[in-house]
């Protein structure tokens, strides 16, 4: 999402109210996990169209394409920082002096478990495994910009190519936040709405 809103609420999880049903947890679950996916997509196109534009500053390369990357690799990768992105939210909503209530949790594992309805690949235990957020987020931020400049084969094309993300990743946070807060307190009514005026298609 491009704009912030004017007053900016976070959701502190052992204050919020927790959807009344089942069903209603899991319409929220998967408004998170599509508009997470739609974020990804965002940055992970910022990310290589500033990729791309430091390689052809290069007077060498000035005329030289950057590599092919396929659309089931671009997949891959959105589906890698979608999850990505979940935990990070959960791991920035964490409280000092509270456990995440029991519905919360539910909430982000469903979020988490739908994402791989919407991009099968790689499966969102392979990427939580690969990225131990309890080691810090630094350093899973730079581990996950190493594999997407690898995946994107963007490595070799700027200078500080292969870190540029993990910047783009952690100052995204207050997006993260955003999402979160629209996730669980819009009215269900309203959420196809958000998805649709984000991606400018009509509802």
């Amino acid at each position: 999402m491009d704009s912030q809103p004017t007053a900016f609420q976070r959701i502190v999880p052992s204050q919020a109210q927790a959807p009344a049903t089942e069903r209603e947890s899991a319409e929220r679950a998967l408004f998170f996990a599509t508009i997470n996916g739609m974020e990804s997509t965002r940055l992970l196109r910022e990310y290589m169209n500033v990729c791309e534009q430091e390689f052809h500053s290069n007077e060498a390369n000035k005329n030289l394409p950057l590599p092919e990357v396929t659309q089931d690799e671009f997949a891959e990768a959105v589906k890698e920082l979608l999850c990505f992105s979940i935990w990070l939210a959960l791991y920035e909503h964490a409280e000092a002096q509270a456990d995440p209530p029991e519905w919360f949790k539910i909430f982000i594992l469903q979020s988490i478990g739908l994402s791989d309805k919407l991009y099968p690949t790689p499966t969102a235990t392979e990427v939580g495994d690969k990225y131990p957020l309890s080691e810090g987020v630094f350093m899973a931020c730079q581990l996950l910009s190493m594999n997407m400049a690898h995946k994107l084969k963007l490595g070799a094309t700027a200078p500080g190519a292969s870190l540029h993300l993990a910047a783009l990743v952690q100052n995204n946070e207050q997006i993260r936040a955003e999402l979160m807060y629209l996730a669980l307190t819009e009215p269900i009514s309203s959420l196809d709405n958000i998805i649709h005026e984000s991606t400018g298609t009509p509802s």
